[in-house]
């Protein structure tokens, strides 16, 4: 049987102090939302930054992640790239623990607002990620008994078949039960 799905509702917000430097134009920037080991990848759109401020990008795009509740112990990973003639480039990277999100003051069904530092491939700090999410857990499953039967419902509840008797509590034969003859089958032949 396979375990239930968790839903993550995760909505990347903005991106602040990110430092994604293009040549003669303002930098496009989009992310990569994967969960290590599952091989799902989700893409945003590409945004450019903010007219007042170079290294600040609003995203307010939403992405829905179905989870086992195996998949508690694994990573979500945050991938920042800016859009490049040639190729595109990594800018920065963001790494959660799915169990972090379900620790800390969980709600299942209400949204979290978080913020995590952005790190470049060399580990360096470059700028804050802020999202927020939704983590919402399967109810609870009931088991219910089965349904009585007729002859079930008949008896009461204390009600039960004895315990077989045992036949031979000792090493030795009951009275009556072996090569000798009883009373009974005496009065058979004539004696008395």
């Amino acid at each position: 049987m396979e375990s239930p799905d968790v839903i993550l509702d995760l909505k990347l917000t903005s991106c602040k102090g990110l430092k994604a430097f293009k040549l003669l134009r303002d930098p496009s920037v989009y992310a990569v939302v994967s969960v290590t080991g599952t091989g799902d990848h989700h893409r945003t759109p590409s945004i450019s930054a903010a007219e007042d401020d170079r290294r600040r990008f609003e995203w307010r795009h939403s992405i829905r992640l179905r989870l086992r509740l195996s998949d508690l112990d694994r990573l979500i990973e945050i991938d920042l790239f800016r859009e490049g003639t040639l190729r595109d480039r990594l800018v920065g990277r963001v790494r959660v623990a799915v169990r972090d999100l379900t620790e800390e003051g969980f709600v299942s069904g209400a949204a979290t607002h978080v913020s995590y530092q952005v790190r470049t491939a060399g580990g360096k700090p470059n700028g804050v990620l802020n999202f927020s999410y939704d983590l919402i857990l399967p109810p609870p499953q009931t088991v219910w008994p089965p349904p009585q039967t007729e002859a079930a419902a008949e008896k009461p509840g204390w009600w039960y078949r004895p315990p077989p008797q045992e036949v031979w509590s000792t090493g030795y034969d009951p009275i009556g039960m072996g090569g000798y003859p009883t009373e009974a089958d005496l009065f058979g032949y004539g004696f008395r």
